[in-house]
């Protein structure tokens, strides 16, 4: 990714925590601000953003819209499973309120980008390959061109 797609997705992210912002100031209007934005950041911190991350690698196939609410269901859900055995494996619940959803930001950005690099070695190593065997013959010699 080069830095205007990453300052357009950055962009397309905090308007996207706005939006919802606004809308949890709309729902709870009673509230205080810092309360109902508080609430929002945590909703954006526990959903969208690990959401985001895991949707990463589908980033050419899929809208950010589509990202975004398909990864949002998905990480509420993983975010679940994992917090249920972790509270079995004896973690305490204020720890994996912070640590599930950095842990996923961490996954979801880092083994997608390792595949797609992968991917990637692997078309340019079939492209020489077959560069490779269209320009030459098998004694050495040079096709004419």
């Amino acid at each position: 990714m080069d830095k205007p797609e990453i300052k357009k997705e950055i962009t397309k992210l905090a308007i996207t925590a706005i939006i919802i912002t606004a809308v949890m100031k709309i729902a709870f209007y009673k509230q205080d601000i810092a309360t109902t934005t508080r609430t929002a950041l945590a909703l954006i911190w526990m959903a969208i953003l690990p959401g985001y991350a895991i949707m990463h690698y589908w980033k050419e196939k899929l809208d950010f819209t589509e990202r975004i609410a398909i990864g949002s269901a998905a990480a509420l859900g993983i975010t679940a499973v994992t917090s249920y055995y972790l509270g079995l494996a004896g973690l305490h619940l204020k720890y994996q309120t912070a640590l599930t959803p950095l842990a996923m930001l961490i996954t979801g950005l880092i083994i997608p980008t390792y595949f797609l690099r992968l991917a990637r070695r692997k078309e340019t190593a079939r492209s020489a390959t077959k560069t490779a065997t269209t320009d030459t013959l098998k004694d050495g010699t040079s096709l004419p061109k």
